[in-house]
């Protein structure tokens, strides 16, 4: 999986954000080896090895010209530790955080290691609507000096093709010679 396009980074929602280059293809942003698999994109950790920043910020805006021809939108989401994702504003997916509000100092339930840095997790999420959505993702640390942070996110959805204008066809043409009856076959399609 892969398929991130654009981000802004942040570590604190209250600081300046510059842009991080989140190119097509970079597959996973983060620092250090998560089960092996080192991020395309760097990340900061900050200033003190030993005290790494609880929080990363990502920040992505997507445009929809027809939200109500997408539908069964899922996220797949690949993180160490925990992550939250909201979709202009609102929670949309929360996986190993703790119950109750979050902030840029909420440390993940559980520490994240093996094999469960590089699962992708997957739910259902609610469709954007028309115009420009933010899509953001909070990755928080299990403890202020975890060896590393990844982060990956897919989202796919289906959508319906734009409606085509009816067509219409009289049928064959036809030759008859009066008074003969004639017997006209013709046919109508609609998409919807």
């Amino acid at each position: 999986m892969g398929g991130c396009i654009g981000a802004i980074l942040c570590t604190r929602p209250d600081q300046f954000c510059g842009l991080l280059k989140w190119t097509a293809n970079c597959t996973t942003l983060g620092y250090d080896d998560a089960n092996g698999q080192l991020p395309s994109t760097t990340t900061s950790y900050g200033p003190d090895a030993n005290n790494k920043y609880v929080t990363t910020y990502f920040r992505r805006p997507i445009v929809v010209s027809n939200a109500a021809s997408i539908s069964n939108v899922v996220v797949s989401v690949q993180r160490d530790d925990g992550v939250v994702l909201y979709l202009n504003g609102t929670p949309i997916f929360t996986n190993n955080m703790p119950v109750g509000p979050i902030s840029y100092l909420t440390y993940a339930s559980t520490v994240i290691g093996g094999v469960d840095e590089t699962t992708f997790y997957s739910q259902n999420v609610p469709s954007a609507m028309n115009g420009t959505n933010v899509l953001a993702a909070e990755i928080h640390q299990a403890n202020s000096n975890s060896s590393d942070i990844i982060f990956d996110l897919q989202l796919t959805g289906e959508s319906l093709p734009f409606n085509q204008p009816p067509s219409v066809s009289p049928g064959p043409n036809q030759s008859i010679t009066l008074p003969a009856i004639a017997t006209l076959s013709g046919t109508v399609a609609d998409d919807h």
